[in-house]
């Protein structure tokens, strides 16, 4: 979130576009080899001793034999990670109210990945801005999502712990149960804090307007970090993995069609409808998580009453 934060007003001090690129550039190829050397494993990596057919490379007679069975294990290969790739989304299958939650992050993302693009059209059009204010303009709504991300998720709990004392050691479960609670709660919240920015930005007249929006924009932002946090509250830590996959994928595919949903809508009308057709596709999404969220509750709740021994 910090890097997000300051990456605009960065980019927006270069005059050259080219430069931008050439950095953004070297720094995936620096990231590249961090996590080459440092991290180390490679998934789905191909080894010559996995293509090893025992057909010698100098026989001419079986040299076309050779390449065929090879490029067919390569195929087989690639299959089988694509396969390990989207096995999370067996878990709609076996949990079907998952596929509320995960249906809410998808059309959240979607508005979200293009959204701020959509942003920048309109002021540079409308409101004549330049690429500085528009990275000031990312960077003042990702340095407040930070801060709101920041204060929710460690400052707040932190401080309330210290004040419980040991009041907290003595209620785990109660202090999951409110975990849960919270992280519908601010999902909500800061689903409700992105529709209404969006509007405003449809209805905003002034460019001095556009500033205060966008914090409240910002607020939207942490919308994710709640979703995922309360889905993945409801599983057992063996299956947390599992829904922690599900719903980057989810995120995945939300991403590839936001420029298609929203990039086609602003092409085709340009102007403020892409704001509303955004609001109310966020909207939906916090209808669906609201209704993933009772449900998955009442699930839990049933669960626990069937573990608690009968009377007598």
């Amino acid at each position: 979130m910090v890097g997000i934060s300051i990456s605009p007003a960065l980019t927006g001090l270069f005059d050259s576009f080219a430069i931008s690129v050439i950095i953004a550039l070297s720094l995936f190829a620096f990231s590249a080899m961090y996590l080459s050397i440092f991290v180390g494993g490679k998934i789905c990596s191909l080894k010559k001793a996995d293509l090893d057919l025992g057909v010698s490379k100098n026989d001419s007679q079986h040299g076309s034999a050779c390449a065929w069975l090879s490029m067919i294990s390569i195929a087989q290969r690639i299959r089988s990670c694509v396969d390990m790739i989207f096995s999370p989304l067996q878990l709609f299958y076996t949990k079907p109210i998952a596929i509320f939650p995960g249906l809410s992050l998808l059309l959240y993302n979607a508005v979200q990945s293009y959204i701020f693009a959509a942003i920048m059209v309109h002021t540079s059009v409308h409101f004549g801005f330049s690429s500085k204010e528009n990275g000031m303009l990312l960077s003042i709504a990702h340095a407040v999502s930070a801060t709101y991300l920041v204060l929710t998720l460690i400052a707040i709990p932190r401080i309330t712990r210290g004040l419980a004392g040991t009041r907290y050691q003595d209620s785990v479960s109660a202090s999951t149960r409110y975990q849960a609670t919270k992280d519908a709660f601010f999902a909500l919240l800061s689903l409700s804090a992105q529709a209404i920015s969006l509007i405003l930005f449809a209805a905003a007249a002034r460019s001095w307007q556009i500033y205060p929006i966008s914090a409240l924009t910002a607020l939207g932002l942490a919308a994710p970090s709640y979703i995922k946090s309360h889905f993945v509250g409801f599983f057992s830590p063996t299956d947390g993995a599992r829904a922690v996959a599900v719903m980057a994928i989810m995120e995945t595919l939300g991403s590839l069609l936001a420029p298609v949903l929203l990039g086609g809508m602003q092409a085709l009308r340009p102007g403020r409808d892409v704001f509303l057709v955004g609001a109310t596709m966020v909207m939906g999404s916090a209808f669906l998580f609201g209704v993933g969220a009772f449900m998955q509750r009442f699930e839990k709740i049933q669960e626990v009453e069937r573990q608690e021994p009968e009377p007598g």
